[in-house]
């Protein structure tokens, strides 16, 4: 592989990896927080931190996974895409909205 495509190829997917995990966080973090607007006799109990963190990262997950799609169609090997900003048109033509998932 090094030496067919060089030491690029080792990283192509190192944009839509970052891309993917930014926004992952952000959103897993904003609706975990959400638990401290509970009155303070809920916020303690380890029921509420379950249900908030199983909402947050469900959720998260959710709405992250198609950035996911794209990061690994970008570090397969034969992808047709060369870039990342060909993978999202190219898997809604292909497959439409559920190929992101």
């Amino acid at each position: 592989m090094l030496r067919e495509k060089g030491i690029a190829l080792f990283y192509s997917g190192l944009g839509p990896s970052l891309t993917g995990i930014v926004p992952y966080i952000a959103v897993n973090f904003c609706i975990f927080t959400l638990k401290k607007s509970l009155l303070e006799k809920y916020q303690k109990r380890p029921q509420t931190s379950l249900t908030t963190a199983l909402i947050s990262a469900s959720l998260a997950t959710l709405m992250c996974y198609p950035l996911d799609t794209v990061r690994r169609q970008m570090q397969m090997k034969g992808s047709p895409y060369s870039n990342i900003f060909y993978v999202f048109p190219g898997i809604m033509e292909s497959d439409a909205f559920f190929g992101l998932y």
